[in-house]
């Protein structure tokens, strides 16, 4: 699973197709799949979304990196579509928690549970 995580984080820019992942990790997809939903809960592109708003959010708070530069820069290709999810993980826009002017109101769904933060 490690193996897994490092290999999403140094390859983070780029599409990744699960069938690619799994080759370049020396398992099938399936293996992959099971693996990751054994470990942390979800699947295995859950777990790469999960990464993607991670460092999505870091580089909100912590750069100057216009919003289109952070979309590519973590494998998203649309600005709406980090958006979106930005607005579903954190009840905030990008301009709000850039400004960490953000809050989660209750109707909000919270993140998937069970990644790994090593």
């Amino acid at each position: 699973m490690t193996a897994f995580e490092l290999w999403v984080r140094r390859n983070l820019a780029d599409p990744l197709p699960l069938k690619q992942v799994a080759g370049a990790l020396g398992v099938s997809e399936r293996t992959l799949q099971r693996v990751t939903a054994s470990v942390v809960g979800i699947s295995p592109m859950d777990f790469v979304h999960e990464i993607r708003l991670d460092q999505a959010t870091f580089l909100l708070r912590t750069t100057t990196m216009s919003a289109e530069a952070i979309t590519r820069a973590v494998g998203y290709q649309h600005l709406g579509t980090l958006r979106t999810l930005i607005r579903r993980r954190h009840g905030s826009t990008l301009t709000g928690l850039r400004s960490g002017a953000h809050h989660r109101p209750e109707n909000t769904p919270q993140p998937l549970q069970g990644t790994s933060r090593s």
